[in-house]
């Protein structure tokens, strides 16, 4: 795995635990939608 893919996986990483403590649930995650391109995190609220 090269050291782009590396820093973008922490990054999701890092996004994903913050947005989880403010009470989101994630569903997806780098979700690749073919009109759209990738979608890193796809949550919703609870």
């Amino acid at each position: 795995m090269n050291s782009t893919r590396q820093s973008g996986n922490l990054s999701v990483d890092i996004a994903v635990s913050y947005i989880e403590k403010l009470g989101y649930k994630v569903i997806e995650r780098n979700y690749y939608a073919r009109k759209l391109g990738e979608i890193d995190i796809i949550a919703t609220y609870n």
